[in-house]
C-alpha cells in the first residue's frame, strides 16, 4: 500500500538510525519516518531542485487521484500472466480506471487483447503521463517501474 510520510514531499531520504534504538530496531517501518527536514522546505519552491520536482510530482498524483472511479469500492485485481505486473480496475458506476504497475527493472509489453478485455472503452488516456491509447494499438509498454492509469475520461 503506497503511503506518503511527512518529508516525502521534499524527497527526504530514509533514516536507518532506527536500528540503533532497541525499541524500534525490529520494526523497519521507522526507516520511512525520519525527522522532518525543515531546512529543505524552501527548496520546494525553487524550480528544478529535487524537492521541487518531487513536490510537483506528488501534486500531480493527488490531482489524478480525483478521478471518479477511485471513489468507489469496486476493485478487481487482474492476473496478466506476468508476476512483474500488478494490474487492477476500479469502478464507480460508468467510470472505470485500469491501473498497470511494473514492479521490475525490465520493460514489459502487455498485448492489446489483454487491455481490451479489462477496460471497455474505445480509447484511453494515461492520467499519469497523458499518453493516449486506443483499442487498435498493439500493446501497452511499461518501462521499468512505470505505472499507467488508463481511463476513458480525462
Amino acid at each position: 500500500m503506497p503511503l506518503i510520510y511527512l518529508g516525502d514531499e521534499l524527497a527526504t531520504l530514509n533514516d536507518h538510525g532506527y536500528r540503533n534504538d532497541p525499541d524500534r530496531a525490529n520494526d523497519s517501518r521507522w526507516a520511512n519516518r525520519p525527522a522532518m527536514a525543515w531546512d529543505r522546505l524552501p527548496f520546494a519552491s525553487i524550480p528544478g531542485t529535487i524537492e521541487s520536482r518531487v513536490a510537483e510530482g506528488l501534486a500531480h498524483l493527488v490531482l489524478a487521484r480525483r478521478h471518479p472511479a477511485f471513489a468507489g469500492q469496486d476493485t478487481v485485481v487482474h492476473d496478466l500472466g506476468d508476476n512483474a505486473v500488478f494490474a487492477f480496475t476500479r469502478r464507480t458506476g460508468d467510470e472505470a480506471i485500469l491501473i498497470l504497475a511494473n514492479w521490475t527493472e525490465r520493460t514489459i509489453d502487455i498485448p492489446a487483447e489483454q487491455i481490451r478485455a479489462l477496460i471497455e472503452v474505445p480509447w484511453a488516456i494515461d492520467l499519469l503521463g497523458g499518453t493516449p491509447w486506443s483499442r487498435g494499438d498493439g500493446r501497452v509498454t511499461l518501462a521499468p517501474y512505470e505505472q499507467r492509469w488508463l481511463t476513458g475520461r480525462e
